[in-house]
């Protein structure tokens, strides 16, 4: 049996048909709150950093990422995704998985096991955010996150 799916097309020049997000593979991609991370050990870069930007008006955006990707083989996978928005919300939300909370250089986080991997999630405040997903051990994930600097 061959199974086949069809995705849409990429966006071109960073802008979705129609408008919208914009997402673009950036090598000089930042946030002002954390230096770009280090591969972990054993792992390599998994491509140029990837910045979404979703506008909410010409002045501000609504929110703004830059998420970094590293592998070890094929199966291991860590991404780093780091962010804000202006409305001061959270990528995730309270109660929407089971989490633990653990202390951080960076600041305080928390951990969740999700269906698609574990994370560590760090709230700075004020609508910035880190999170850190990876197809590893949440233990794993939280070694690495110590090395986060801001």
């Amino acid at each position: 049996i061959t199974l086949t799916a069809s995705f849409p097309a990429p966006p071109t020049a960073g802008v979705p048909p129609g408008g919208g997000a914009q997402v673009a593979a950036t090598p000089d991609a930042t946030v002002p709150f954390l230096a770009a991370p280090a591969p972990p050990p054993g792992f390599r870069s998994g491509g140029p950093p990837v910045q979404l930007t979703l506008p909410a008006s010409a002045q501000a955006p609504a929110a703004q990422s830059v998420t970094w990707a590293f592998v070890d083989g094929s199966a291991a996978i860590i991404t780093v995704e780091a962010g804000t928005e202006s409305d001061g919300e959270l990528p995730w939300q309270d109660g929407d998985t089971v989490t633990r909370s653990v202390h951080l250089p960076i600041g305080p986080a928390t951990t969740a096991i999700r269906s698609d991997g574990a994370e560590v999630r760090i709230d700075l405040g004020g609508g910035r955010w880190i999170r850190v997903h990876g197809t590893v051990p949440v233990a794993a994930l939280v070694r690495w996150a110590h090395t986060l600097r801001a």
